[in-house]
């Protein structure tokens, strides 16, 4: 499925998140949306998810508007996406199997043996054959991550939105979290949106990469042009230094200043 951001603006009130974002989103193809707190990457995933419409813009998969959608329209779409938030977000009252099966029943006219069939084949996938009648409780996060992964992939989405995915975890989890979406997203050739803080993580899993500042994409390409890039405000971020362009400490009126719009 193919994705065009145009022109999106989000603001509250006078203060603007969001500011003339422009980029697209190839068939199967895994984009990274990086940036620092308060860059606005989690504004724009709820923009492009459709949770919240922007101020201004448009959003396209395969020619269709969600900005103009009807309500009707979205939950068609929806169903042709997976989402994996950040932390899992699990129900903790029902067992592994029952937060796989949940999409796939209410969406889903199936028998229950094929939907038994179905989770096993995606606990499968995310390498936890048997841990279907276990409680998110009962396992490490690192596996919470896992199973949050599977619920997503439940119906086949054609779309795969992911919020921090391996956030939290230590750098051996994080770093099989990373190889778990990268063979899944390879194999399913399923176009992925991913948005992440995590450097590591954004080199290991993308195909391309987009950078957000105080609300603006300052820098779009492959993991290879951020690499070698001399700009001085992608490598303040990408190698993590605090000297920079990217100021550490700003007074209230400075920020309130540079999140309004003329």
């Amino acid at each position: 499925m193919r994705i065009i951001v145009e022109n999106v603006e989000k603001q509250y009130g006078p203060r603007y998140v969001l500011r003339g974002v422009n980029f697209n989103v190839e068939p199967g193809e895994t984009l990274v949306i990086m940036g620092g707190s308060g860059c606005g990457k989690s504004t724009l995933l709820r923009v492009l998810c459709g949770i919240e419409k922007p101020t201004a813009g448009a959003v396209t998969y395969n020619g269709e508007d969600i900005v103009t959608l009807s309500e009707g329209g979205m939950d068609r779409l929806r169903k042709r996406w997976g989402f994996c938030f950040q932390g899992g977000a699990l129900f903790g009252s029902m067992t592994v199997g029952e937060n796989v099966a949940y999409p796939i029943r209410e969406h889903a006219l199936l028998d229950e043996k094929v939907i038994d069939i179905m989770v096993k084949m995606k606990l499968d996938m995310v390498g936890l054959t048997g841990f279907g009648d276990l409680y998110p409780s009962q396992i490490s996060g690192g596996m919470v991550k896992r199973v949050a992964l599977a619920r997503a992939m439940a119906l086949d989405p054609e779309v795969l939105f992911m919020d921090e995915p391996s956030a939290g975890l230590d750098p051996v989890m994080s770093a099989a979290i990373d190889q778990l979406i990268l063979d899944l997203t390879k194999k399913t050739k399923i176009t992925t949106i991913l948005v992440t803080h995590e450097m590591k993580s954004a080199f290991s899993v993308a195909d391309r990469m987009v950078l957000l500042h105080g609300g603006v994409v300052v820098a779009e390409g492959k993991p290879e042009t951020f690499r070698t890039t001399a700009d001085p405000l992608i490598r303040q971020f990408i190698d993590g230094l605090a000297d920079g362009p990217i100021p550490l400490r700003r007074n209230r009126d400075e920020y309130l200043k540079s999140m309004i719009g003329n």
